[in-house]
C-alpha cells in the first residue's frame, strides 16, 4: 500500500490539486491543512515530522500541516490514517427590508441565562457592542481568536497552538484602551449571532436605546471562538474550538465550586461529504456530547444550524443500474456562472459495492478548439489532473470504500482557473505589458497590447469584452482566472453489476459565482430530490441540535431538509432538523466591522439577517434558560422537551410533521423537524433542579398567554407593513409606504450629513417621534397621533418639510411640492380621510 493510501479521500484530492498548482505562487507552496491523525506511537514523532499538534485523544491526534510536509507525516511508523478538517463558511443568506425580532422569553418567567455559558464559535465578536458589556464589564469571559496574533496568551497545552486567547481583563483593557482591538469581527456574523442568543441590549444609539433588540439569555455569559472564515493564510481547527467550548464550564465554576452549564451555537457548515451524520465536524460534535468511555455531560448541549441549501440547487441524486441494462449511465448537466474564479470542489457520493466512472465535459469554447473533455475517469485511475482550455481538471476516484461513511465510495473533482500564458514577442516584453486592470464593475482583467497574444479564452459573455487605450498603446482585456461558464455536464457509468445510488453536491460560495444544477429552462421550485438531505455538517450530527428556519407559518425556502441518512437503528430523537425556529430578518448585533448596512440611519448598533444561522442562536438562548432551571439537563433531555413541546398550528397539512415514536410522542419530518419551537412549554417542561444548586434558579413561574409572543416590528419598514396587514392594501397607507420607500435613502442621508437638516430634525422632536412609532403597540385611530408628549407634529413635519425642499435632491423637491397636503394630513387624520386624500392625487407616485 503506498503512504498516499493513508490520506483519507478529501485530503489526497487536496494534496493532489496542492501538488500540481505548487509553482504557481508562494501562497500555495506555503498553504498548510487541518488535519486528524489517527496514530499508535510517539506523538513527539508526528511534531518532528511538522505536524502542529493539538487535541490528542483515543489514538488521535488533530493539528495543523504544510501540505509540503504530509509525505513525512506519512512515512512515520504508526500513522494509520489522515483526514482533513474542511473550511468551514457562515450559514447566511441576504436580507430584506423588513424586519422583526422573532419571539421573547415568557412573560412572567424569571429566567434570563444567569450562570449558564453561552459559547459560540463563529466569526468572532465586538467586544466593544453594549450588548456584551455591563456597567461593570466585558460580558466576555474568554475570547480564542485562531486567525490573531498579538496580544492575549497562547491556547494552552493540549490545544491547537494558533491565535490568541483573551480574557476578560484582556477585553476590559481593550474596551479602555478603545478601537482597534486585536481581534475584529470584519464579517458580523458572529456578533449578530452572539446578540440574538445572549444580547443583553444595552446598546443606545441615535434612534432606539436600551431595553430593545434583548437577545434570549441577556444574562448568560459569553465564551467566543472565531474560526470560520478567517483571514487568509491563517488556519482553523472547530474540533478544537469545541472541545475549548465545552470546558468552558470546568474553568469558569460557580462560586460553590460546581461547574457552569454551556451551550454552544454552530451557525455555520460545510456543503459537501457523505451527508451520512460521519463527516468531520459531525463526528467532532459527537465526540463531546458522548465521550468514549464516559457518561453522557450534564449540562452540555450543541445547537447547529441546518443550513441554507434547501434551495440552492446544489445538490442532485439519482439510481444507475447495473453495467449493460438501460439506465447504467446518467448524463447530469450542471451550469457554471460568469465569474466563477475560485476553485470549484464537487463531490460524488455513491454505494461502495458499485463501481462508476466519471467524464466531465466543458461548455464548447471556439478560442480553444482541442479537448473539452476529460474523458472517462474509472476509479483508481490514473491521467489527473486534465487540462481544457485555461483551464486545469483534478479528479480523485479511490478504488475502496470509505469504512468511517458505510464503506461508500467517493470522487472529488476540482475545477480551477489557471492564469493565461500571454505569446512572448518582440513587440513587447511580457513582464512589462501584461498588466493588471479593474473594470467599473469590479471585475479583474489581465490586459495585453492588441494584436500580440496568443489565442485566449473569449470574454463571457462576449458583450462584456472591451479595449482601453492608454496613450498610443491599445490593450486588449480578458477575463483573469475565470472558470468557463455556461452548461457543464457530468457522465456517470456505472461498470458494476449491481445497483448504484449516487449523490452530487457543489460547495456553496456566497461571495461570487459557484456552480448548480438549475439549468436556464427550469422553472419553480427545485425537485425535491435536490433539497431533501441538504443539512450541513456539523447539523448533521446524530447528536446536536439542528435548527430550520421559519417566517410566520412558512418554512423558509433556503432552509435545509433532511433526512440524513442514518445507519439502520438511529434513536427517532435524533432524525433532522430537530426543530424549527423564527430566523428570517431578524434585528440583532452589528458588528462596527460589519459591511452589512445597519438597520435604519441610526439604528447603527443593529442590523437585519436571515438564515437559519439566526434561528439556530434563538433556540441556543432557550437552552440557556432551560439549564438555568437545571443545569443536570443532559442534551438528550433537553432536545426531548424541545421536540415534544414543538408547535403544529398553521403548519400547511402536507407538510405537517406526523408522530414518529409513540412512547415519547416526537413529531417528525424532513422540514420542520418536530415542529415550531415553543419556548414556553419547553420550559414548562423542564423539571427544576433537585436542590436549586449549580446556579440554577429551580423552576421559575411560566405564563401560558400565548399572546406573550408573537411579532414585534422595529422599524418604519415593519410598522407600515405591521398596519398593512391588520388593515390590508388601503390607499392612503399605500402612499405613504411608497414616499417612504422612494426617498428614505436621502433624507436620512439628509439628517446625518447636512447639519441644518440634522438640527431640524433634532430641535423639532424627530427622534421623539420615531421612537413612538417604533415602540407603541397601540391600534392607529390615524396614521400619526397629532401630539406626543407635547410636540405637535404638524410644526415637525412643516419645519421638516420646507428644510428638506431646500436642500433635497429634484425629485424630492418634486414629491414635497405635489404631495405636501397629503403629508400634512398625517397628524390626527383618521385613515378613511388618508385614504380620501390618496385617491384624489392618484395613489403611488
Amino acid at each position: 500500500m503506498s503512504d498516499l493510501d493513508k490520506l483519507a479521500s478529501a485530503l489526497r484530492h487536496a494534496f493532489e490539486v496542492w501538488h500540481a498548482r505548487a509553482t504557481e505562487s508562494p501562497e500555495l507552496r506555503d498553504r498548510q491543512a487541518t488535519v486528524s491523525v489517527e496514530y499508535t506511537g510517539d506523538v513527539a514523532e508526528l511534531q518532528r515530522a511538522g505536524l502542529n499538534t493539538g487535541y490528542n485523544s483515543d489514538g488521535e491526534v488533530s493539528g495543523q500541516i504544510e501540505f509540503r510536509n504530509l509525505e513525512r507525516l506519512l512515512a512515520v511508523p504508526g500513522v494509520v490514517r489522515v483526514t482533513m478538517q474542511p473550511n468551514s463558511r457562515p450559514l447566511l443568506d441576504k436580507t430584506i427590508t423588513e424586519m422583526r425580532v422573532p419571539w421573547k422569553v415568557p412573560p412572567g418567567f424569571s429566567g434570563k441565562g444567569a450562570g449558564v455559558i453561552v459559547a459560540v464559535i463563529d466569526t468572532g465578536i465586538d467586544i466593544f457592542h453594549e450588548s456584551f458589556r455591563t456597567p461593570s464589564g466585558t460580558r466576555i469571559l474568554e475570547l480564542w481568536d485562531q486567525s490573531a496574533t498579538t496580544g492575549g496568551s497562547a491556547p494552552p497545552t493540549g490545544f491547537a497552538q494558533i491565535g490568541r486567547v483573551y480574557n476578560s481583563k484582556d477585553i476590559d483593557a481593550g474596551i479602555k484602551a478603545k478601537p482597534p482591538f486585536a481581534s475584529i469581527d470584519d464579517n458580523g456574523h458572529g456578533t449578530h449571532v452572539a446578540g440574538i442568543a445572549a444580547g443583553n441590549g444595552n446598546q443606545d444609539d441615535r434612534c432606539s436605546f436600551p431595553g430593545h433588540y434583548v437577545g434570549v439569555a441577556p444574562l448568560a455569559d459569553l465564551v467566543i471562538v472565531k474560526a470560520i472564515s478567517l483571514p487568509a493564510n491563517s488556519s482553523s481547527n472547530t474540533r478544537d474550538a469545541l472541545r475549548w467550548c465545552a470546558q468552558a464550564g470546568e474553568r469558569h465554576k460557580h462560586p460553590n465550586g460546581s461547574n457552569k452549564p454551556v451551550v454552544i451555537n454552530c451557525s455555520w457548515g460545510w456543503d459537501l461529504g457523505a451527508h451520512d451524520g460521519r463527516d468531520y465536524n459531525d463526528v467532532s460534535v459527537d465526540r463531546i456530547l458522548r465521550p468514549s468511555g464516559n457518561p453522557i455531560p450534564s449540562g452540555l448541549a450543541v445547537v447547529a444550524a441546518a443550513g441554507n441549501e434547501g434551495y440552492g440547487d446544489t445538490h442532485e441524486s439519482g439510481t444507475l443500474q447495473p453495467a449493460g441494462q438501460p439506465g447504467s449511465s446518467a448524463t447530469v448537466p450542471f451550469r457554471m456562472p460568469d465569474y466563477s474564479t475560485s476553485p470549484d470542489p464537487i463531490s460524488i457520493w455513491y454505494d461502495g459495492a458499485a463501481s462508476i466512472t466519471v467524464q466531465l465535459t466543458a461548455p464548447v469554447s471556439a478560442a480553444f478548439p482541442s479537448t473539452n473533455t476529460t474523458g472517462p475517469f474509472a476509479p483508481g485511475g490514473a491521467g489527473s489532473p486534465f487540462t481544457i482550455g485555461r483551464m486545469q481538471i483534478s479528479i480523485t476516484s479511490p478504488v475502496s470504500g470509505d469504512s468511517r461513511h458505510g464503506n461508500q465510495k467517493n470522487i472529488d473533482i476540482t475545477i480551477s482557473a489557471t492564469p493565461p500564458q500571454w505569446q512572448a514577442s518582440t513587440a513587447y516584453a511580457p513582464q512589462a505589458s501584461v498588466v493588471p486592470r479593474q473594470t467599473p464593475g469590479g471585475h479583474l482583467y489581465e490586459c495585453v497590447t492588441a494584436g500580440t497574444s496568443a489565442a485566449t479564452e473569449p470574454i463571457w459573455p462576449l458583450t462584456l469584452g472591451d479595449t482601453i487605450t492608454d496613450g498610443t498603446v491599445v490593450w486588449k482585456c480578458m477575463p483573469l482566472l475565470n472558470i468557463r461558464p455556461g452548461i457543464w455536464q457530468l457522465l456517470l457509468t456505472n461498470t458494476s453489476s449491481v445497483t448504484a445510488n449516487w449523490d452530487i453536491r457543489f460547495q456553496s460560495n456566497h461571495d461570487e459565482g459557484y456552480p448548480f444544477f438549475r439549468l436556464p429552462s427550469e422553472k419553480g421550485d427545485p425537485p425535491a430530490r435536490r433539497r431533501d438531505n441538504t443539512i450541513s455538517s456539523p447539523g448533521a450530527s446524530r447528536n446536536a441540535i439542528t435548527v430550520a428556519n421559519y417566517s410566520s407559518n412558512t418554512i423558509t425556502s433556503s432552509s435545509s431538509r433532511g433526512p440524513v441518512t442514518y445507519p439502520l437503528g438511529t434513536a427517532s430523537g435524533e432524525v433532522k432538523p430537530t426543530v424549527a425556529a423564527v430566523g428570517s430578518d431578524v434585528v440583532a448585533a452589528r458588528s462596527r466591522n460589519d459591511k452589512d448596512k445597519p438597520s435604519s440611519c441610526c439604528d447603527q448598533k443593529v442590523v437585519d439577517k436571515t438564515g437559519t444561522s439566526m434561528a439556530a442562536p434563538h433556540v441556543t438562548g432557550l437552552v440557556a434558560l432551560m439549564f438555568e432551571t437545571n443545569p443536570h439537563l443532559t442534551f438528550e433531555q433537553v432536545r426531548l422537551y424541545l421536540q415534544h413541546s414543538a408547535r403544529v398550528d398553521g403548519i400547511p397539512a402536507v407538510e405537517t410533521p406526523p408522530v414518529i415514536d409513540p412512547s415519547t410522542g416526537i413529531r417528525w419530518g424532513n422540514i420542520w423537524g418536530a415542529g415550531k419551537v415553543n419556548a414556553q412549554a419547553a420550559l414548562a417542561e423542564t423539571p427544576p433542579a433537585p436542590n436549586s444548586g449549580g446556579g440554577g434558579q429551580g423552576r421559575p413561574t411560566i405564563s401560558m398567554d400565548e399572546a406573550g409572543l408573537g411579532y414585534t416590528p422595529h422599524t418604519i419598514f415593519s410598522r407600515l407593513g405591521d398596519w398593512q396587514r391588520r388593515f390590508g392594501p388601503r390607499p392612503g397607507l399605500m402612499l405613504a409606504a411608497a414616499l417612504i420607500s422612494r426617498h428614505v435613502d436621502e433624507v436620512l442621508g439628509l439628517i446625518n450629513q447636512n447639519a441644518r437638516v440634522g438640527a431640524v430634525w433634532r430641535r423639532y422632536g424627530g427622534p421623539l417621534l420615531v421612537r413612538h412609532l417604533l415602540h407603541n403597540h397601540q391600534t392607529p385611530v390615524a396614521l400619526l397621533p397629532a401630539t406626543v408628549k407635547g410636540l405637535t407634529i404638524t410644526t415637525l413635519i412643516g419645519r421638516f418639510l420646507s428644510i428638506l425642499h431646500r436642500f433635497g435632491g429634484e425629485h424630492l423637491r418634486g414629491d414635497i411640492e405635489y404631495y405636501r397636503e397629503f403629508v400634512h394630513r398625517w397628524p390626527g387624520t383618521d385613515l378613511d380621510g388618508l385614504d380620501a386624500e390618496a385617491v384624489r392625487l392618484g395613489g403611488k407616485p
